[in-house]
């Protein structure tokens, strides 16, 4: 009990006993007076003396009783006060067993009363963190800032884009954001204004921001929406589509002027004539080169092509590859060796791989001044001489002594339609889709590929399989 109950008990039962006490004067004085006898006096004084024992024994035997009551209701309390931390913790004490009915009552309706909102806490708490790992697996960025301009919450695809802080909570957006734009959007989005997504660059990347303000209590919600890798893929595809339509603009507005002049000319000279069919033969070729490897790269990158995976011998597959390349090599007296470290079968498909060939020994033919050279080395790519771990993989390495390519133009020349000498290329009836399709044929089954050329020493194409 503590020291404030206990003084305020005392003093009820005092002021009861005083109480008393006046009650008794008062009447004791009116009886005085109403009726007047001196022999009276001493039976008043002693009535008087009898009713002050009386209430001096009334207010000790109170203040005795209320003691011993409040502390038989105090004590039952205070153990359930005691059991309340248990009760928070999960746990269920039985109750004390010297509780009244009432008190035993009390006591389970508490229990049950934090039982259940104890309950209600940890379902609230699972909530809490499913949403905060449902926002943050998301791919767009979520911040929520107060009435102040503070941040709120900020989901980790956010921290990314923005470049925020992990322990961004409580400090002001404006300082965290040094995009200006950016920043007026949130501003005025504080000021009770909707905006539609705004696309905006940021830092290296081009995003949509779309901002709402929170009515009930004041503050912003920005969402933020990652669209770098769709504006690349739309770049992508205008290119593509571009460059489709010029390399089929050439070839077929040749053979559009040359069948038009044949048409009006019915005398041309026969000479004449075969010269504008083989020109018109030539161009035909070239455009049904191009559909056909358009054809191929869609197909690959589609999933169309699902390659059949075996063992391969490598050298002996690039002999077979060179046997229709051995007609344009000979023109242009155009030597051709493989060699092996040994027998090196590599995991891959027999026809993906013929195709990779063939691309690769075209487009050495192409760049390959006469009297040059190609050659195919296989070995273990442990074996090729460089730092690079791997005992299970092979390594072909396809070698011209063409014009090389330049260090800029390197890194482009698996790209689509990319050309080191455009004009010489078409010349050459290449369609700039060759080495695309290497690529894609290399990595579906699960190769790599890489390119290294200097100007005037040739080009080397190095592939590296998985040894079966």
């Amino acid at each position: 009990m503590t020291r404030g109950r206990f003084r305020a008990r005392i003093l009820i039962a005092a002021g009861s006993g005083l109480l008393l006490f006046a009650v008794s004067e008062i009447f004791f004085y009116s009886a005085r007076n109403v009726v007047y006898n001196p022999g009276t006096d001493d039976l008043i004084a002693a009535l008087r003396d009898r009713f002050l024992q009386v209430g001096i024994f009334v207010t000790v035997f109170a203040v005795l009783l209320g003691l011993l009551l409040s502390r038989s209701l105090v004590r039952p309390m205070q153990r359930m006060r005691a059991a309340l931390p248990d009760l928070a913790r999960g746990d269920t004490p039985e109750p004390p067993s010297s509780l009244w009915q009432e008190q035993h009552l009390l006591y389970v309706a508490v229990s049950n009363a934090m039982i259940d909102l104890r309950t209600r806490l940890l379902k609230s708490e699972v909530e809490r963190r499913e949403l905060a790992r449902l926002l943050d697996a998301g791919t767009e960025g979520r911040i929520q800032i107060n009435a102040a301009g503070r941040v709120v919450y900020t989901n980790a695809a956010a921290r990314t884009l923005l470049g925020l802080p992990g322990n961004a909570r409580g400090q002001p957006i404006t300082a965290l954001i040094r995009q200006a734009e950016l920043v007026e959007l949130i501003t005025r989005t504080l000021k009770g204004e909707v905006h539609e997504p705004h696309e905006l660059a940021i830092y290296d990347r081009q995003v949509a921001v779309a901002c709402a303000p929170i009515e009930q209590h004041g503050g912003a919600v920005i969402t933020i929406l990652d669209l770098t890798q769709v504006r690349r893929l739309e770049a992508v595809r205008r290119d593509f589509v571009a460059n489709v339509s010029h390399e089929l603009k050439t070839p077929l507005t040749s053979i559009r002027g040359y069948t038009e002049t044949l048409l009006a000319d019915r005398d041309m000279p026969d000479p004449t004539r075969q010269q504008f069919l083989e020109v018109i033969h030539r161009n035909a070729t070239r455009v049904q080169g191009i559909v056909d490897d358009l054809l191929d790269l869609s197909r690959l990158q589609s999933g169309g092509w699902i390659p059949e995976l075996s063992s391969v011998d490598a050298a002996e597959l690039a002999r077979e590859a060179w046997v229709g390349c051995q007609q344009a090599a000979e023109r242009k007296h155009i030597a051709f060796e493989v060699t092996s470290s040994g027998p090196l079968p590599v995991c891959a498909d027999p026809g993906g791989l013929m195709q990779v060939y063939s691309n690769l020994f075209d487009n050495a033919l192409r760049y390959t001044p006469e009297n040059g050279c190609i050659s195919v080395h296989i070995a273990r790519a442990g074996d090729t001489g460089e730092n690079e771990p791997s005992g299970d993989e092979v390594e072909i390495r396809v070698q011209d002594t063409g014009s090389g390519i330049s260090r800029d133009a390197l890194p482009r020349v698996f790209e689509r339609f990319y050309r080191v000498d455009p004009a010489r290329s078409r010349a050459e009836g290449g369609t700039g889709l060759g080495l695309s399709i290497v690529k894609h044929l290399i990595d579906s089954m699960n190769g790599s590929v890489a390119a290294e050329s200097e100007l005037g020493r040739g080009t080397t194409i190095k592939i590296r399989l998985p040894a079966a």
